[in-house]
């Protein structure tokens, strides 16, 4: 039962009672993050944005389980979030990309809830693109004011993570049990007031959490430099510049000819353009990875990194 206490009531149209991130880190490869979502309703105006919640996932990601409640004014549970509350559509259903990027959407039917009523949203999600960590923003709302944030990131004992807290009026709380650490930042009482879309990013308190060393698909890596993320992108991408014999040898025949490089490059750009097209493709980790040039010289197509990639492997084939 969600009972109603003390509210940030003045000149808003809802609270939120509770806005929780709990990540939930298992080790560099794996973590599982919570989300809790507790707002109470007191208009239309307050409804309008708060009857609909989204889960993002993809291939990396794992949907564990979403649920939700309403209660009325006295925290008594009036309505029980059910399968057919919930639908899962395309992130890019009305774009030309190829995802696999989707969400499952709850949504919540207001026509029977008398006002004031109380939205409780509850999502987990196991990812295994332990490259993000999540981060809080606590920007204030227009009409909107929150009553309770917190971000908890939970680790193993020995596991470390980076962190930057920014204009935080509360310290971390660090609790250390046998075989974890929990990590804990809250803010009470963010009053309502109007987001000025100028204002500087550190003008209000943030939390920026990130890896220290992450896995994806295999992958490992390190984010403590930009030299670090560099070696990263480069394992990705390693010997995915091969060319399939027949390209090498269309390469050999546009430029054997040719001794000015400037007019091998132009040669071989120009083919570029008349042979391959462009398809933005994010499936897995293929947001980082290109497609490699064997791929885009049989199939015509490739994304800016894909393209890129071909281009220079056209340029290596003519030793330019």
């Amino acid at each position: 039962m969600i009972v109603m206490k003390y509210l940030i009531k003045d000149n808003v149209n809802s609270v939120i009672r509770l806005d929780k991130t709990e990540f939930k880190i298992k080790d560099k490869g794996k973590a599982v993050l919570n989300t809790h979502y507790v707002i109470t309703i007191f208009n239309e105006r307050g409804a309008d944005n708060q009857l609909r919640y989204y889960t993002h996932y993809y291939k990396l990601n794992k949907v564990l389980d979403v649920s939700g409640n309403v209660y009325d004014k006295n925290g008594e549970r009036i309505y029980k979030l059910s399968k057919k509350d919930i639908y899962d559509v395309s992130s890019s259903a009305r774009s030309n990309d190829v995802t696999d990027s989707r969400i499952k959407i709850a949504e919540f039917d207001n026509k029977s809830f008398q006002f004031p009523y109380t939205i409780e949203f509850e999502s987990s999600v196991e990812t295994t693109n332990m490259m993000f960590y999540p981060s809080e923003y606590f920007y204030p709302s227009e009409r909107l004011s929150t009553q309770e944030k917190t971000l908890i990131i939970e680790t193993p004992n020995d596991f470390e993570f980076r962190y930057k807290e920014k204009k935080m009026p509360s310290t971390l709380n660090l609790v250390t049990e046998k075989n974890k650490k929990i990590y804990t930042w809250t803010i009470k009482n963010i009053s309502a007031s109007e987001y000025e879309i100028h204002t500087p990013d550190d003008f209000y308190p943030e939390i920026i959490t990130a890896p220290k060393s992450f896995s994806v698909e295999g992958y490992e890596g390190d984010i403590e430099s930009w030299k670090d993320i560099g070696k990263f992108i480069f394992k990705l991408n390693e010997g995915r510049d091969v060319l399939p014999e027949a390209t090498k040898l269309k390469v050999a025949a546009l430029v054997s000819k040719e001794k000015d490089t400037l007019k091998k490059i132009e040669l071989l750009y120009q083919y570029l353009q008349n042979n391959t097209r462009y398809m933005s493709i994010q499936l897995g980790i293929g947001g980082w990875q290109t497609i490699s040039a064997m791929d885009v010289a049989q199939t015509g197509y490739g994304d800016c990194k894909a393209l890129s990639n071909y281009m220079k492997a056209l340029l290596k084939e003519a030793s330019v």
